[in-house]
């Protein structure tokens, strides 16, 4: 390889690189619950549920959509058109449900697999998990629970 076609490689790497840091950023929103509607509708006041079938496989059809959008472009970009996909799904899918999409979309499209994580809870959101050993933070829970009913 010449010296200019290196440069070249190691500079579309680095904007590679930095454009998948930011789909895992838009990810990591869009997993934790911190990206809005923007309009909302009437669906996207509804919550998801797995266990339908009808919830589940427009959660499924989705994710297949947004394989097949990044298949069709490839790359980098694929994988931004597919997560851009997602994000435009918000305002008209039951909340949780493109999440899910989501999920399905990490776990079984092979390319989006290699480079972006699935964080965990509590990477995503350390303040919704709580230790267990905290006797302080299991005791809040219940007067919490105990005050509601």
């Amino acid at each position: 390889m010449s010296h200019s076609a290196k440069r070249e490689h190691r500079k579309r790497s680095i904007s590679d690189t930095d454009r998948i840091q930011s789909l895992q950023n838009l990810i990591d929103n869009l997993l934790s619950g911190r990206l809005e509607v923007r309009k909302p509708s009437s669906q996207s006041r509804e919550l998801f549920a797995e266990f339908l079938p009808g919830d589940k496989d427009r959660a499924t059809g989705i994710a297949a959509l947004c394989m097949r959008i990044a298949d069709d472009i490839g790359g980098v970009g694929g994988l931004e058109a597919a997560v851009n996909e997602l994000v435009e799904y918000l305002d008209r899918c039951p909340l949780g449900m493109v999440e899910y999409a989501a999920k399905i979309f990490l776990t079984h499209y092979k390319p989006a697999r290699k480079v972006l994580q699935m964080r965990s809870l509590e990477e995503r959101q350390p303040a919704s998990v709580g230790s267990s050993d905290s006797p302080s933070a299991n005791l809040a829970g219940f007067e919490n629970s105990k005050m509601a009913s």
